[in-house]
């Protein structure tokens, strides 16, 4: 396996939500590819901190690779893909609890009603494809819009999870299903209340006028509402973005507006899209941050180094 450019991701995912591996193969990737430390932020879902019975530092360290306990917030009901990145949360606070509850309710009756339009449509797509995909069981309170994503592509109805998000957004009459989403502010009070630090995900997959404002005047309204750090280094040309910029300039225009003023963080989004038969799949440390990085931010490195002793000497 080919090492990462990147020793530090700051946004993966794991079969907790919509991603294809375990935190044990999550660990073995790492390992593998060199990453020495990465976030595992599952959407609207808390992490497991005690993987297999054992705690996650130690489950990380016999494995290679230490994991960082995130959560990514799928927030604004009204804005797509506005993810707000929690890491190093105090996650036994009970208010993380509820909001878990509260959007795994919130997800299913709008999922089930987007699967029905699309049974309408023609499409050979029912509930429980979306449920039963590549070997998986899903629990329905675990379920995430890529799984919807998966299951279309899986019978046909579009190249793969990308190209079906795509769909899904453009498509009025499915784009019109709305599900209750926290507010991003709301998620930045709650990860800062906890102990975290908050990151602003993939900020240009956020549609170019959201609501009545630009996307920067959106941006500095998370400023203003404690947003910590941004994400810069992200793989764009393998995900559902519809704009025209490269991954690069995309980088170079988040670092020089906001650098001085937010954390410039990276990641690759990692989900194994391989896993649902991606053919551009998303690489582990393919986008990332480096030691110096985030030794330069100290809340930041105050978690990583409670998570990950050491790994930014190393």
């Amino acid at each position: 396996m080919n090492k990462a450019p990147y020793p530090f991701d700051l946004h993966c995912h794991s079969t907790r939500s919509d991603g294809g591996d375990t935190y044990e193969e999550l660990c073995a990737v790492a390992s593998a590819r060199g990453v020495r430390a990465f976030v595992v932020a599952d959407h609207d879902v808390m992490p497991d901190l005690k993987p297999n019975g054992e705690d996650l530092l130690s489950f990380g360290a016999k494995r290679g690779a230490y994991i960082l306990p995130a959560i990514e917030f799928s927030c604004d009901t009204l804005v797509p893909d506005v993810h707000i990145v929690g890491i190093g949360c105090d996650f036994s606070d009970s208010s993380f609890h509820e909001f878990e509850l509260e959007m795994a309710r919130s997800k299913m009756g709008g999922y089930k009603k987007i699967v029905e339009l699309l049974a309408e449509d023609g499409m050979p797509i029912t509930w429980d494809d979306v449920l039963h995909q590549n070997g998986m069981d899903i629990d329905e309170m675990a379920l995430q819009g890529k799984h919807i994503f998966n299951a279309i592509a899986l019978c046909g109805g579009a190249e793969d999870w990308a190209a079906a998000k795509k769909m899904i957004q453009t498509t009025p009459r499915y784009s019109a299903i709305k599900r209750e989403k926290i507010d991003p502010t709301k998620a930045i009070e709650m990860v800062r209340a906890s102990g975290g630090f908050a990151i602003l995900a993939h900020p240009h997959l956020i549609p170019e006028h959201p609501r009545d404002m630009t996307r920067a005047q959106y941006i500095e309204r998370l400023i203003d509402a404690g947003l910590q750090g941004i994400e810069a280094a992200y793989p764009y040309n393998k995900t559902s973005y519809r704009g025209t910029s490269t991954p690069e300039a995309i980088e170079r225009e988040i670092r020089e507006t906001y650098t001085g003023r937010l954390f410039i963080s990276g990641g690759s989004d990692y989900h194994n899209d391989a896993k649902s038969g991606s053919k551009n799949p998303r690489l582990m440390g393919e986008k990332g941050v480096f030691a110096k990085d985030i030794l330069s931010c100290e809340p930041l490195a105050q978690i990583v180094n409670t998570w990950a002793p050491d790994v930014l000497t190393l």
